[in-house]
């Protein structure tokens, strides 16, 4: 069990921050400011800070949120600008180096990195919304990278902070409410996972009601449509029997009488492969049965959709950039 061992206040200037650093080192902390673009030098005991280094100066970096400590080099991330810079300290100009580029699927192109960290004499970025782990030689050449969008093994769903202890890499895969360890190895494991419970909602991300007032949510992290009353008091799960569903995100309803529905369902699975499939009821939700399926090679990434009063579906084709009727 963890326990608060001790609380320190000190006043730091500036008002917003964007990461802190430890070295093990020299035991001191090291923060980036960015409405001032400096990095602050903090004392082990966190009695007194000073300027440790003003980026203002480095063309193009203006959003530190990741920092790191290499020999004579100081390292920053800029999420904004999905770029890496090295600057050789001690040099009265400060000389810099700039790595990285905006894009997908990783191999030194990166997309909103959130952090880096320097393990086992390598450079490891969490590149965000690329859903990888990138690896890197001290010459920032590219040595390697794991993951990939989804729930399961060697994939992540926005990692978005990193730490080590005892040779492994501990990630925070915000998406998929777990945290995950990479050993020297690369071996991964899941260390703390959420666990479901009816009732309880993981990326709950679309919402319809029907005639008699249940609300139905897909629950889209958890593989369910869960029900709840007007009192949202859970009342029965969809996807749990032998109808199964992959990350629903969408949900509509063509009520036809209180007990006769036609419900559309999207599912946005791995990578940008999604289906729209339409179930029948007919003696209430627990009757559900698979009705239809939408040509799926029209879809292109669709984010949400909608029904109309005369049964018309329009559906958000977001990487094609139109509507689907």
């Amino acid at each position: 069990m963890l326990e608060l061992n001790q609380i320190a206040y000190i006043d730091l200037p500036g008002s917003k921050y964007g990461t802190l650093h430890y070295d093990k080192n020299n035991e001191y902390f090291y923060l980036s400011v960015l409405d001032l673009s400096v990095i602050l030098k903090i004392s082990p005991n966190c009695s007194a800070s000073s300027k440790f280094f003003d980026y203002l100066k480095i063309k193009d970096c203006n959003n530190v949120n990741g920092l790191a400590l290499k020999n004579n080099s100081l390292i920053l991330l800029d999420t904004n600008q999905s770029a890496l810079f090295e600057i050789l300290l001690g040099k009265s100009n400060n000389d810099f180096k700039r790595y990285l580029e905006y894009g997908r699927d990783g191999i030194g192109k990166v997309r909103q990195p959130s952090e880096v960290i320097i393990f086992n004499n390598q450079i490891v970025i969490i590149d965000k919304n690329n859903y990888l782990i990138q690896y890197y030689d001290y010459k920032l050449k590219f040595k390697g990278q794991i993951g990939g969008k989804g729930p399961g093994v060697n994939q992540f769903d926005l990692p978005i902070s990193v730490c080590d202890f005892e040779d492994e890499l501990y990630i925070c895969d915000q998406n998929n409410d777990r945290i995950v360890c990479l050993d020297n190895n690369k071996i991964f494991n899941v260390v703390i996972a959420n666990k479901f419970k009816e009732g309880v909602l993981r990326r709950p991300s679309g919402i319809a009601v029907g005639q008699d007032g249940k609300i139905l949510i897909t629950d889209r992290s958890n593989n369910f449509v869960q029900i709840f009353d007007r009192n949202l008091k859970f009342l029965e799960l969809l996807g749990s029997k032998s109808l199964k569903f992959n990350r629903p995100s969408s949900i509509s309803i063509y009520n036809q009488n209180t007990n006769k529905n036609i419900i559309s369902i999207l599912e946005r699975k791995l990578g940008y492969n999604s289906s729209l499939n339409f179930y029948r009821t007919d003696n209430g939700f627990g009757s559900l049965k698979h009705y239809k399926k939408f040509d799926d090679s029209v879809l292109n990434d669709p984010q949400d959709m909608d029904i109309s009063i005369s049964g018309v579906i329009h559906v958000a084709d977001t990487l094609s950039r139109r509507i689907i009727q």
